[in-house]
């Protein structure tokens, strides 16, 4: 099954984002937990 390529873009954007952030930033978003999400919906 494909991802929409809007989905896979943000997705793109979390992972990138996580490596992006200052050291005292929040903890980096859960990208597994997010697909699992996305992935349910789309199903």
């Amino acid at each position: 099954m494909r991802i929409p390529a809007g989905i896979s873009q943000l997705l793109q954007i979390y992972s990138t984002d996580r490596t992006n952030k200052p050291k005292d930033a929040p903890p980096p978003v859960d990208i597994r937990g997010i697909e699992a999400r996305l992935l349910c919906s789309f199903r």
